[in-house]
């Protein structure tokens, strides 16, 4: 849940550098730098031409598929955040930032993710002149019984800088390095620029409003992000600009880049204002063709890789380095040019992939840093608000006002279940998705079901024989409602717990038939077995096998699809009266799982 992640804000009157964890933060900054009259609009994607919005357009960005960061994210990063700097009156902010990706609804993990990563994109936003970003999040959480999205995850995790349990991740000390950086210079960075060697035009505005294509968007931003990666190449710092947004003043005497050539068919679609001024810069030798036309003192020079940030004044800057490679790299010392002298810094080498931000002219008090927590790994899944049947042998918690899923299935050390749930009511044929839900396709991997729905339940114990009945009346599943009702029995010494269900459509013409969801935890090395009759399954992990049983005529169909750290079993019943049993048990070797499992009784 974003309410639960940390926060870390730095705000200065005239203007604000913050590195926060949570998306309500961006209502704060607005309206302490812009007034409370200024909208805000956070998804630069879908502003193509953000200069000419009257509103403040905030980016976001994730990290690809990849597990490091490399040219296609730096690319995507910089195009991204390059937007952003069109907007002539407000500084470079990214809503949302994670060098990864969350667990899928689907997932008993986030996608893996170099910690190194965080370091490299951290640093690529400050050469971008980026002023805020959101850390989003910074701590992985588990979402309240029944607050979740119907569609997601019990856990919220990103494999973040802080684990469920306030542990630090492998993600935490760049984090960190990086929050002690802000805490530092925050201020004085809030008041930096990006001292750009040349500028490269945003070509949209100059074409007619509607003109252009969905198709040509796509060709400008590759020619673009083309152009800011030759200049990278050669060491330049380039920034975006919106030419009919800045005026000659604010263009300052920087050469212009048009990412278009003259012979391009799209150049003569353009506005005849704009041609004529664009031919007024050329003769005035301010519109160059490429980076390698773009002049640099050899004092100035800098490496790839490398941007200065200049103080609005120009009384100090900041020599900003990152290293995506996997090799050691040597960074020449450099000529820096302030107000009123000239400052030399010395050569550094750079880490594999590490990141350097070097104060010029300017220094500052080390902060007392907060306590450094211990350094752990994701915890298995728990839930520690669910109810809890247990024996010597069997320990089940299940969580009645979230679906009456089952969260842990365990002898008190080892879960087989993970966040996705056991034993999950849907129905099949489940029902459509909603005609206003825009991003189905991404965000509903399998049934929704009751995951979410609250069940009413009551408790009667006989002896050492732990007995809790279930149920809850769907109005809107299937089509006419259903009532459903399940009830969980552990006895005294066993190792399996009996799940009885029962199923009843309000219409009587319903051919709904009921569906039964788990995720079990699955990773590498372990297998997956089935009984000889296929009223069994079975997951082997090392010694220890998990089992899912079923009355022999009770299951219509099973299927089986393995997903990271999951293997998802979903069972279409014939009956609507049906009985499961869930075991968990240890054995010497996969013969004896797989006889255990051939054994099943009716």
């Amino acid at each position: 849940m974003k309410s639960k992640d940390a926060k870390k804000v730095i705000t200065v009157r005239t203007s604000t550098f913050a590195a926060a964890g949570d998306g309500a933060t961006a209502a704060v900054v607005v309206a302490g730098v812009a007034g409370n009259k200024v909208p805000l609009f956070i998804n630069t994607y879908d502003m193509k031409v953000p200069s000419t919005s009257p509103a403040w357009a905030w980016g976001n960005w994730y990290q690809s598929n990849s597990y490091r960061i490399g040219g296609h994210d730096l690319a995507d990063l910089d195009f991204a955040t390059g937007l952003l700097q069109t907007q002539p009156h407000f500084p470079v902010m990214q809503s949302e930032f994670q060098a990864g990706w969350l667990q899928g609804a689907d997932e008993a993990a986030p996608r893996p993710s170099d910690s190194s990563n965080t370091a490299l994109a951290l640093g690529e936003l400050l050469r971008d002149g980026a002023h805020g970003f959101v850390n989003f999040p910074a701590q992985d959480t588990i979402a309240p019984h029944g607050w979740e999205a119907p569609w997601a995850n019990w856990s919220y995790a990103w494999d973040a800088a802080l684990t469920v349990d306030l542990r630090a991740s492998p993600r935490y000390a760049p984090t960190r390095i990086f929050g002690d950086l802000i805490a530092r210079y925050g201020t004085a960075l809030a008041r930096t620029h990006v001292a750009a060697d040349a500028s490269i035009i945003w070509p949209p505005s100059l074409f007619a409003p509607g003109s252009l294509s969905g198709a040509d968007f796509s060709a400008l931003a590759g020619a673009t992000i083309a152009m800011q990666r030759s200049c990278n190449a050669r060491g330049l710092s380039c920034t975006l600009v919106d030419l009919l947004a800045d005026g000659d003043r604010a263009l300052r005497s920087q050469p212009l880049l048009l990412p278009l050539l003259p012979s391009d068919p799209i150049m003569g679609r353009m506005q005849p204002a704009v041609v004529t001024r664009l031919a007024a810069l050329r003769r005035a030798g301010r519109l160059v063709i490429d980076a390698s036309s773009v002049p640099v003192s050899a004092p100035s020079r800098k490496a790839s890789d490398v941007t200065l940030l200049l103080a609005n004044d120009s009384s100090y800057g900041f020599i900003v380095a990152i290293n995506p490679s996997g090799v050691r790299r040597r960074i020449g010392a450099m000529r820096v040019r302030l107000a009123n002298r000239t400052v030399v810094v010395a050569g550094f080498d750079l880490r594999a992939r590490g990141v350097r931000v070097i104060p010029v002219g300017i220094s500052a008090a080390t902060p007392a840093g907060a306590p450094v927590p211990r350094l752990g790994s994701p915890p298995p899944f728990r839930d520690p608000d669910g109810t809890t049947l247990a024996n010597g042998r069997l320990r089940v918690v299940f969580a009645p006002f979230a679906g009456a899923r089952v969260a842990e299935l365990s002898d008190g050390r080892t879960n087989s279940a993970t966040s996705i749930g056991l034993l999950r009511d849907a129905t099949d044929p489940a029902p459509p998705a909603s005609s206003r839900d825009y991003i189905a396709a991404y965000t509903h991997p399998f049934a929704a079901g009751t995951f979410n729905r609250p069940y009413a339940c009551s408790r009667n114990d006989v002896l050492t024989t732990v007995r809790i009945t279930c149920s809850y009346d769907a109005p809107d599943l299937p089509d006419g409602g259903a009532i459903f009702t399940r009830t969980l029995t552990l006895r005294g010494g066993e190792d399996e717990l009996i799940v009885a269900e029962e199923f009843a459509p309000h219409l009587a013409r319903s051919t709904a038939r009921l569906e039964s969801i788990s995720g079990f935890a699955f990773v590498s090395g372990d297998a997956v077995l089935k009984a000889s009759n296929e009223d069994a399954l079975g997951i082997l992990h090392g010694r220890q096998l998990t089992t899912l049983r079923w009355r022999r005529g009770d299951v219509a169909r099973m299927d089986l699809r393995t997903t990271r750290g999951a293997e998802l079993v979903t069972l279409i019943f014939a009956r609507r009266s049906v009985e499961m049993r869930l075991g968990f048990r240890p054995v010497q070797s996969a013969a004896e799982a797989q006889r255990l499992l051939d054994a099943n009784q009716p």
